[in-house]
C-alpha cells in the first residue's frame, strides 16, 4: 500500500495495485478503468476510489476493475520516475524490458501492470471496454481521446464532451494504442487540469456514465445519472464535436517554450495566429 497526495481535494488515500474489483452476473462485459499512469494525475485514482465503493455488486452485469498506474511515481507525485510509463506500450519495448535482468522504477511498474492486464484478459470474458484517465497540466474542457477505429467512435459518441482524434499516433508506445491493437474499445479521458478539484469530480462523472454505456449498470441504478451527464455538458461548454491532430509541437529538454497569454484549449484561432515563442522563434 502507498499513500497517494491529490492537491486538489488537499487529501491522501492508501492505495494499492488493484483499486477494486467487483464482480456481477456472467451477463455483462469486462470493463478496465487505469487512473495514475502518470504519478501526478492522481483525480483519477480519486475518483475509481469514490466510485468504486459505491458500487453494489447486486446490480452490476459483468465485471469492473479499478488499476492504479504508476505507483511509485504516485508515491512521489511525479509524472514519472526514469521512463515515462505510457510510452513504453510497444511489442518491441515491451519484449525488450521482458528480457532484461535489471529494470529501473517504470519499466518494473510496466511489468507489473503488463502482468494484470493479461490475466484480465485470460480470466474475464469479452466484450472489453478499457478506460484510462488523465489530467492536464493546463486548464482544458473536459475531452476523449481515442485511437480513429470505429469500434472507439461509435463507443465516445455517447459522451457529451468533445472527442481528439489522432494524439496517441503522433506518441511513441501508449498503453491504449497496445490495448487498441489487441481488438479492444479503449480510450483516454482527460477530465481537468491536475490540480482542479472539477477534475476529480468530471471523472466520477465520466465513470458513472461508461458504466451505463457498457451495460454493467442499468441507468435506472445510478440515482445521480441525469446529473452527472449534465455535469460533463456544462464542463464542455456543449462541445461535442470530432478534432484530429494534424501537427505535433516538438520540445526537447532544455528549449525555452512559452505560450501566448489569454489562449485557451479547443480555442478558434486563425491561420497565422502567434500561439507560442520557442527558442525565440515564433510558432
Amino acid at each position: 500500500m502507498i499513500d497517494v497526495y491529490n492537491k486538489a481535494l488537499d487529501s491522501s488515500i492508501k492505495i494499492s495495485r488493484i483499486l477494486g474489483k467487483i464482480e456481477g452476473d456472467n451477463s455483462g462485459p469486462t470493463v478496465v478503468f487505469f487512473g495514475g499512469i502518470h504519478g501526478n494525475e492522481t483525480s483519477g485514482v480519486f475518483a475509481l476510489k469514490d466510485v468504486l465503493q459505491n458500487i453494489s455488486s447486486a446490480d452490476v452485469k459483468g465485471v469492473v476493475y479499478g488499476i492504479s498506474g504508476n505507483l511509485k511515481a504516485l508515491k512521489k507525485n511525479k509524472r514519472f520516475i526514469t521512463d515515462d510509463l505510457n510510452r513504453l506500450w510497444t511489442k518491441e519495448r515491451i519484449e525488450k524490458i521482458k528480457s532484461k535482468t535489471v529494470l529501473n522504477a517504470d519499466e518494473s511498474e510496466m511489468i507489473a501492470l503488463y502482468a494484470v492486464l493479461d490475466d484480465i484478459l485470460q480470466t474475464n470474458k469479452p466484450p472489453f471496454y478499457f478506460v484510462d484517465l488523465h489530467t492536464t497540466s493546463s486548464k482544458t474542457l473536459p475531452f476523449i481521446t481515442i485511437n480513429d477505429a470505429l469500434i472507439n467512435r461509435k463507443f465516445s459518441q455517447q459522451f457529451p464532451v468533445p472527442i481528439v482524434l489522432g494524439i496517441e499516433e503522433y506518441l511513441n508506445g501508449p498503453l491504449l494504442s497496445y490495448i487498441n491493437q489487441l481488438g479492444y474499445v479503449s480510450l483516454g479521458f482527460e477530465s481537468g487540469q491536475h490540480d482542479d478539484p472539477i477534475a476529480v469530480e468530471n471523472s466520477i462523472a465520466f465513470l458513472w456514465l461508461t458504466l451505463v454505456y457498457t451495460k454493467v449498470l442499468d441507468k435506472e441504478e445510478v440515482i445521480d445519472f441525469d446529473a452527472y451527464y449534465h455535469q460533463l455538458f456544462t464542463a464542455s461548454e456543449g462541445n461535442t464535436n470530432f478534432y484530429e491532430v494534424v501537427h505535433r509541437q516538438e520540445l526537447k529538454r532544455n528549449d525555452a517554450f512559452s505560450m501566448l497569454k489569454g489562449l485557451e484549449s479547443f480555442q478558434k484561432v486563425s491561420e497565422g495566429t502567434l500561439l507560442a515563442i520557442q527558442n525565440e522563434e515564433k510558432i
